[in-house]
């Protein structure tokens, strides 16, 4: 628990996302993607996609078919918190889906939110928190 999903499962399952072609999902606004990149490979992937996405846009600008490749445009927000308050980000995760879930239980309807191993316990908060400070430390 609280290890990092091997990037190509990650880069995997965004393409996938990026290709499927369910309504409400892909709009001309684009897309939110948390918590990604989150390491040099990813970045070095999302890199090479969007030189892919660049390249499609010059082919294909002057043609009919130019209106199914836009110019890419990524945005990428990193924000940092110090070790404490990560670790109380995360206990306190861990508490409101506990609750959650507990009301969800007894009402017998609504979503279960997910309940992370890493979020209950300080000493996998801390493991959690030093585990990205190594894959994605500002520098």
């Amino acid at each position: 628990a609280g290890e990092m999903i091997p990037d190509q499962m990650v880069c995997d399952l965004l393409l996938e996302a990026l290709l499927l072609d369910e309504p409400g999902l892909q709009d001309d606004l684009g897309f939110v993607v948390d918590g990604f990149p989150r390491t040099a490979t990813q970045v070095d992937f999302l890199k090479l996609l969007y030189d892919k996405l660049l390249e499609l846009h010059h082919r294909y600008a002057d043609t009919p078919q130019g209106i199914a490749f836009p110019r890419p445009s990524f945005k990428v927000v990193v924000l940092y918190v110090d070790e404490e308050t990560s670790i109380k980000r995360q206990l306190q995760r861990a508490r409101v889906a506990n609750l959650h879930n507990r009301r969800v239980l007894d009402a017998g309807a609504g979503q279960f939110f997910e309940e992370r191993a890493t979020d209950t316990d300080v000493d996998k908060c801390r493991m959690r928190y030093a585990i990205f400070k190594t894959h994605y430390a500002a520098t």
